[in-house]
């Protein structure tokens, strides 16, 4: 097996440091990781630079993967040497054979995601829209409307999500866009989806950092909550990041309740001063 470095216009097309491949002794490629740094001081307040491994393929290449990896991501945090970093990679909770290896580079399963659900009535609409702001939904018809709805999901978590991704999302049935806007465009959005003709899923759902602790949120919740029960569903949920504890506040607030972990996050934090393992 061999370790091949992708072009770097592929790495900035993935909103990526590095993009590394591993091959097989054919040629045939067997795994694939790429590096995405970011910053999110609003997002992240404890931690704002992070360091995510995106990793992808068979658990035999992640070991020569990971190597590869943690040193671009050691080079990434030169850029930022009096900050620490959190570096982190993504893991399904039953993927015992990665994080076995992602354990052995000194990563612990210390961070996760929450699926989180509700019962869905046909209550009245319980959310007042901001003052100076209207609402918009769609299926995000327009290409352009969709990028920049991808870029700014990319943008306020840091991720390298495709269009494609999107372009899958919006084929779900009851695929629908809420967006909050103001004088200056979009300032909240939130992705809908039903699955299983009884659960509707928020898939995503984003606040601009100068519309944030205004209601805009818990706006698109009640109209994601309406949408669901149009379509005679009756239960909702959506999973969510536990580092980010205002939007688990707000999904209890919102009647939400924890049902299990849906994926992990395991990581470590990187020196704050040399960029060394800790």
């Amino acid at each position: 097996m061999k370790l091949a470095r992708l072009d770097s216009d592929i790495g900035r097309a993935q909103n990526a440091y590095d993009v590394f491949v591993a091959l097989d002794d054919a040629g045939r490629r067997v795994g694939k990781c790429s590096i995405v740094p970011y910053k999110a001081d609003d997002l992240l307040p404890d931690c704002p630079f992070n360091i995510f491994i995106d990793l992808d393929g068979e658990l035999r290449s992640m070991d020569m993967l990971l190597g590869a990896a943690l040193a671009s991501a050691e080079v990434v945090h030169r850029t930022y040497p009096k900050l620490e970093a959190r570096v982190y990679a993504g893991c399904a909770p039953d993927d015992s054979g990665l994080i076995d290896v992602l354990k052995t580079y000194g990563f612990r399963v210390d961070d996760r995601e929450v699926g989180m659900i509700k019962t869905l009535y046909s209550d009245p609409f319980d959310a007042d829209l901001p003052q100076g702001m209207s609402f918009i939904s769609d299926k995000l018809e327009s290409r352009e409307d969709s990028r920049r709805t991808l870029a700014r999901i990319n943008a306020t978590f840091g991720e390298n999500r495709s269009e494609d991704w999107l372009e899958r999302l919006k084929r779900e049935p009851g695929f629908k866009r809420i967006a909050v806007i103001d004088i200056n465009g979009p300032v909240g959005e939130a992705l809908v989806y039903e699955m299983d003709q009884s659960l509707g899923v928020i898939a995503m759902l984003i606040v601009e950092p100068r519309a944030r602790r205004k209601g805009v949120a818990q706006f698109l919740l009640e109209c994601a909550r309406i949408h669901f029960v149009s379509r005679g569903l009756s239960m909702a949920r959506a999973d969510v990041w536990e580092r980010l504890e205002p939007a688990r506040r707000l999904f209890e607030h919102c009647g939400y309740f924890a049902k299990g972990d849906t994926w992990y996050f395991p990581g470590f934090m990187m020196d704050s001063t040399e960029g060394r393992l800790s």
